[in-house]
């Protein structure tokens, strides 16, 4: 997604109106966060970033289709696509065919389990099908969307979707509790903290992460501060310098930040 909308994700949880309307039979077990946005937001030359959270973006139409080029590769995507958990100099090019989309962010320790997907695999290039990334069941829940004409008949048709495929899925509630404790220090925290805090030795915290997510906690951390220090940089109002953003943000200098800066975005200033 275009890293400016976390501002929007960071202020509101949508979760308790998923619950609301999916209803009792299908209570939200996958589904996080749901987000209806217009096609404006995508504009040409936007930063795409993923936070490390599963997430497909849904067009109301076939023909709609999404250009994002990293470096010297472009891709094209039509219908739906799901975002690597990594992303690295990713830029939206092109939009087109449609006026909004429908944007989902899964419970990331049971999504990939329930397509029966490897993370890792998924961070061979920033953006996928549903068919190239998930397989039938990605083709499948792309099918069961389709039949909906409202949001909240594909909220239900995703969920309900999701909890009939048979798929065993295994609840770790260590790496739940890890993830949200990332997420409150907004990735100003070291792998050894998480360690202590949930007395958990270092190599099972990397064993869960790459087995369940795809990343190491070294990356999750990464990718949790290198947002909030990107959106405070970012923020006019405030008139926020390189230097008091990576003070304020965990960064030794602004060296340290401007490399950042480098790794993910392919310049030394946003």
């Amino acid at each position: 997604m275009p890293i400016e909308l976390f501002h929007h994700i960071l202020k509101q949880s949508h979760l308790g109106e998923v619950k609301n309307s999916l209803g009792k039979a299908h209570k939200a077990l996958f589904i996080e966060n749901s987000y209806r946005i217009t096609a404006t937001d995508f504009n040409k030359n936007r930063l795409a970033f993923n936070d490390g959270t599963p997430t497909i973006a849904f067009f109301d139409s076939s023909n709609s289709y999404i250009k994002v080029s990293q470096k010297d590769r472009s891709y094209t995507i039509h219908s739906a696509w799901l975002t690597s958990q990594y992303l690295e100099e990713v830029y939206f090019d092109e939009l087109a065919e449609t006026d909004s989309l429908l944007i989902i962010r899964f419970n990331p320790v049971l999504f990939y389990q329930a397509f029966g997907v490897t993370p890792a695999t998924l961070r061979k290039q920033p953006v996928w099908s549903l068919a190239a990334s998930l397989g039938t069941r990605g083709a499948q829940l792309l099918k069961a969307v389709e039949g909906g004409s409202s949001t909240n008949q594909k909220l239900e048709a995703i969920e309900g979707f999701m909890q009939k495929l048979n798929a065993i899925t295994i609840p770790n509630k260590i790496l739940e509790d890890v993830l949200g404790i990332v997420m409150l220090y907004k990735g100003q925290v070291s792998v050894d903290h998480l360690s202590k805090k949930t007395r958990v030795n270092y190599k099972w915290l990397e064993r869960n992460f790459k087995n369940y997510i795809g990343l190491t906690p070294k990356e999750y951390i990464r990718l949790q501060r290198f947002m909030h220090a990107y959106l405070h940089l970012n923020n006019s109002h405030d008139g926020n310098s390189l230097f008091a953003t990576a003070i304020q943000h965990g960064y030794y200098d602004t060296s340290h930040l401007q490399k950042e800066l480098k790794l993910f975005t392919g310049k030394l200033q946003p």
